[in-house]
């Protein structure tokens, strides 16, 4: 019906067409700001170990948050009630789960796809934080080097 084409599908494919979008803009395109950033705030970074340190911080946050959506999601499988009994609400997917033998196959493969979709989301929200503290560790050495006279104005723009 309408309602589930809205409420399942048309999310879907909009977060489907923003990864396909990131993919390409930063895989396949000749975008290399990226590399530039990470060399410009190192080269001007006061102290690139403790650069290293925060941007490895970010990177077991993401880690962790990876590992306690799929504890999540693992609970959820375990509480009981069978994926045939969730998925009786469409009409398709009831002869589905008889026929894997009470939706096992359905359960194994909504964990995966829900750990690819978290896995994903990981990626993406971890990678612009990153990006958003390096640019704000670049600012700053710009700032300090502005302040006190040690690189010109028309040589920071």
């Amino acid at each position: 019906s309408g309602e589930a084409i809205f409420i399942y599908l048309v999310p879907a494919l909009l977060h489907l067409n923003g990864f396909i979008l990131a993919v390409f803009i930063y895989r396949f395109a000749d975008n290399e700001q990226l590399q530039n950033l990470i060399e410009r705030v190192f080269i001007l970074s006061s102290n690139p170990r403790r650069l290293v340190l925060t941007l490895w911080l970010y990177f077991g946050l993401g880690l962790v948050w990876l590992g306690v959506s799929i504890t999540y999601v693992t609970l959820i499988g375990i509480d009981g009630v069978t994926v045939f009994e969730r998925f009786l609400s469409f009409g398709w997917t009831g002869g589905l789960a008889r026929w894997t033998h009470t939706g096992e196959l359905l359960r194994a493969l909504l964990s995966v796809t829900l750990f690819l979709h978290d896995l994903v989301q990981m990626v993406v929200i971890v990678s612009y934080g990153l990006m958003c503290y390096m640019l704000r560790c670049y600012l700053k050495a710009l700032k300090e080097k502005l302040l006190l006279h040690t690189i010109e104005p028309l040589n920071w723009m």
